[in-house]
């Protein structure tokens, strides 16, 4: 699923065995909330999310990674960790409280 310009979800055909959903979805969701976006990348394999928290971070947004020490696959916050568009590196604990601030 993506976010279409006027906001509605979207079902995607799936012709390809992959399909970088996260990427898809930070993309989409930055275009309807600019820099009011905080986009967060947990742990997983692959670097789906890269492209995504790019562009969070071009459109003015906040962004978070969890921190790879705190995972036992950190292959994806490492791939965004590259890319060098990262605000904030956090460990599990630290997410939580953003994630209470943010939410409070």
């Amino acid at each position: 699923m993506i976010i279409d310009r006027r906001g509605r979800f979207q079902a995607i055909n799936k012709k390809t065995e992959f399909i970088p959903s996260i990427d898809l979805f930070l993309s989409s969701l930055v275009e309807f909330t600019k820099e009011d976006t905080v986009g967060i990348i947990l742990s997983c394999m692959g670097s789906d999310g890269s492209e995504g928290l790019t562009q969070v971070k071009r459109y003015g947004g906040v962004t978070v990674v969890q921190s790879p020490s705190c995972v036992e696959c950190g292959s994806m916050p490492e791939s965004v960790l590259k890319n060098g568009v990262v605000d904030y590196v956090l460990s599990d604990e630290q997410l939580i409280n953003l994630i209470n601030q943010i939410g409070g």
